[in-house]
């Protein structure tokens, strides 16, 4: 008799014993397990909507954020490296010697 790794693993037995061995075990799980006679109160309908909501701008925050790897990969386009403009360090240093100038 094959033990539950060889079944769960395919070893002995095909994918479709495997299988049938999965939902009986859960078809007896659901048997045995109670009725919840529980409600839904108000705050839940609430809750599955703000995490409805949060799930969506995630999204389209990583959307946004890779924008441009998603567009080149449509278009076929390698991916473009963008260099960082020197001009904003030397404004940046530019600033810091003002202040230092100023505090004096």
């Amino acid at each position: 008799m094959p033990n539950l790794r060889d079944i769960f693993s395919g070893n002995r037995l095909g994918r479709r014993a495997t299988f049938n061995a999965a939902v009986t075990i859960l078809m007896f799980c659901a048997g045995v397990v109670p009725a919840a006679e529980a409600y839904l109160d108000p705050g839940t309908f609430s809750f599955v909507l703000q995490t409805l909501i949060a799930a969506l701008v995630g999204g389209l925050f990583v959307i946004k954020s890779y924008w441009i790897t998603i567009k080149n990969w449509f278009s076929g386009k390698s991916a473009e490296v963008v260099e960082p403009d020197m001009s904003d360090s030397e404004n940046c240093k530019a600033n810091e010697d003002d202040d230092k100038n100023s505090q004096q």
